[in-house]
């Protein structure tokens, strides 16, 4: 009777034991499977991230391709607008008696009103009649009918009308010491509005370089066309090996 409860003690024992050791087996196989779940979950994610990375791709490029189209027509549109602007100078510069608007354009030769503005600069006036000038207003007049030489000088003192007399301006430079002779309004052509720095030594350069501007305009158009049609390839190429991928 002891024999056999001790064998039976002794098998329990022995089931204690097998159970003992298979459970830690059990469990690493648990944890393999947690690792192999992680790691699909890893690669899935990692398909997700390649899949954004690529439509960022995608959108980064066409928002560069965005850009240098817009650059590109600035380019374009600003050239073109300064042609336009540069001829409009250029034609009405070339004639003191044009006017566009009720405005004219000069090109400063002398430094008598600095530092209002300067010789080589290119001043507004505004058509204007002589009851609108007071004192102080800068204007540009004819000051000699047999010369077509401009003067654009400060009003110190205005002459009313008389009965046999027109109004008279008595002017003067802001950089000169001395007066000028007295200014019928009959010479008077308008008020100063404002300059633009240099721009009349930029149109004397244009006026006497015709060719050289007229080869250095196109040639920036037709290197603006090739810039863009690049660009433009650029894009498609990289486009297709995205659509490959």
């Amino acid at each position: 009777m002891n024999s056999s409860k001790s064998l039976e003690e002794l098998l329990d024992e022995l089931e204690i034991q097998v159970k003992s050791f298979e459970e830690p087996e059990v469990l690493d196989i648990s944890l393999i499977n947690a690792d192999l779940n992680a790691f699909d979950l890893d690669i899935d994610a990692f398909n997700l991230n390649e899949s954004e990375i690529a439509l960022e791709e995608e959108r980064i490029i066409g928002k560069g391709a965005k850009l240098r189209n817009l650059i590109f027509d600035i380019l374009v549109y600003g050239l073109a607008l300064m042609l336009i602007a540069v001829s409009t100078m250029f034609a009405f510069s070339n004639d003191t008696g044009k006017s566009l608007f009720g405005y004219r354009f000069y090109n400063v030769l002398s430094p008598s009103m600095r530092p209002v503005f300067d010789a080589g600069d290119m001043i507004f006036i505004e058509l204007c009649e002589p009851e609108e000038v007071k004192e102080g207003d800068i204007i540009t007049f004819l000051p000699n009918v047999y010369f077509d030489v401009y003067l654009t000088h400060r009003v110190i003192e205005v002459e009313p009308a008389t009965e046999k007399l027109p109004i008279y301006f008595i002017t003067q430079g802001d950089a000169n010491d001395a007066e000028d002779a007295p200014v019928s309004s009959e010479a008077l052509v308008g008020k100063y509005l404002f300059r633009i720095p240099k721009a009349g030594t930029v149109i004397a350069f244009i006026r006497e370089n015709l060719i050289v501007m007229g080869v250095l305009i196109v040639a920036s158009f037709a290197l603006l066309i090739v810039l863009r049609s690049y660009f433009s390839t650029k894009k498609e190429m990289k486009e297709q090996e995205l659509e490959y991928e």
